[in-house]
């Protein structure tokens, strides 16, 4: 394990265990794991030295020299003897309570590694699910996201259309303002040429109506001319046939006598 996260550790699990009173509690795994911020491994490891280095101060206080030892030096070998095993068993008995501690320790620390473990477990199993969610979401934004590009594609095509039609009808509604307005000066041309065109046919009318009143009255002059004509041509008309009828009767008597000289 890196230096720098032991160092960490310990000094985590220190400031926990000053702010617990400096007590036999010591700080679970996971606590420390959080004040530390490093993973669950490297927090186990760590505790571990730590615990072990708590328990060898304990242990080194214990078996230091004790007086009585001391004061019998001067005295018999026997003395020494009782003395050194009196020692030994408090030592021995100093070592089997550090131990018990230790092992008590290192079972609270599985015991707390075990629920930290446990409650990571469940940590990741709630991070999983909120990934899970997440993604879920995620792919959900990305296909309303794509629906909407669709949308958005859709709708700039019509956009498009829509304004080339309005441009083809811009173009057309100009086209046809100007051809009612050539629409509106032939109009009024034609109204003027109508009008002219109506005094025009007053006046011929008037003219004519003149002209044939004219026509009428030289028709009637005519025909009592004719008539007058007729009168004063009928007794020359009569002789005339009569003259004509004679020639008739000459001309068919020598046409007779024509053709009995030829059958002679």
């Amino acid at each position: 394990m890196d230096v720098r996260i032991r160092d960490r550790i310990f000094a985590a699990a220190d400031r926990l265990h000053q702010s617990n009173g400096a007590g036999d509690s010591f700080p679970t795994v996971g606590a420390v794991r959080e004040v530390a911020k490093v993973n669950m491994n490297d927090a186990c490891v760590g505790m571990r030295e730590w615990r072990k280095a708590q328990t060898a101060q304990v242990a080194t206080i214990a078996v230091d020299v004790p007086a009585p030892l001391q004061q019998a030096s001067d005295d018999a070998l026997q003395a020494l003897w009782q003395a050194a095993t009196a020692l030994a068993n408090e030592t021995l008995q100093a070592a089997q309570a550090a131990w018990q501690a230790e092992r008590s320790e290192l079972e609270a620390l599985n015991q707390q590694v075990a629920s930290a473990f446990e409650t990571q477990a469940q940590e990741l199993e709630d991070q999983k699910t909120l990934v899970g969610r997440a993604q879920a979401e995620c792919a959900q934004a990305i296909a309303d996201m794509k629906a909407s590009e669709q949308r958005a594609d859709a709708l700039s095509q019509e956009d498009t259309l829509l304004r080339a039609a309005a441009e083809h009808a811009r173009s057309r509604i100009t086209e046809l303002e100007r051809h009612a307005e050539v629409l509106r000066r032939e109009h009024g041309e034609l109204l003027t040429a109508l009008t002219s065109a109506n005094r025009y046919i007053d006046e011929m009318r008037q003219v004519h109506t003149r002209e044939l009143h004219d026509l009428k009255a030289a028709q009637a002059a005519a025909l009592q001319q004719v008539s007058d004509a007729h009168l004063a041509c009928g007794p020359v008309l009569a002789l005339a046939r009569e003259e004509a009828a004679s020639l008739r009767g000459e001309l068919t008597a020598l046409r007779a006598q024509g053709i009995g000289r030829r059958d002679a």
